[in-house]
């Protein structure tokens, strides 16, 4: 997995557009698949859930969401998909596989 500021490198050398993926690709160590789906906006996101002294938890996103195809459950939504997510947890509590 490569680091958000590598990353938001690598979409600001493609935003100046003076270098080709092939190049950015090169220069940054990367290879080409990973600086094309990073130009598509492909790139997964990093969610972390922050639980504060009295419990709340908050969701805080590197990027903003996007809207995408969910590769679990098949429906556009919001990325990362929410419904999966809380599918995945109840499975865990209830001890469903």
């Amino acid at each position: 997995m490569i680091s958000p500021e590598r990353e938001n490198y690598v979409r600001g050398l493609i935003a100046a557009g003076e270098l080709s993926r092939r190049e950015i690709a090169r220069r940054v160590g990367l290879s080409r698949g990973t600086v094309a789906s990073i130009a598509k906006g492909g790139r997964r996101r990093r969610v972390q859930v922050v639980v504060t002294g009295d419990g709340a938890r908050t969701w805080e996103l590197d990027d903003p969401p996007r809207e995408a195809r969910c590769s679990t459950c098949g429906v556009r939504v919001l990325m990362p998909c929410l419904a999966c997510f809380l599918r995945s947890i109840a499975r865990v509590f209830t001890g469903k596989r």
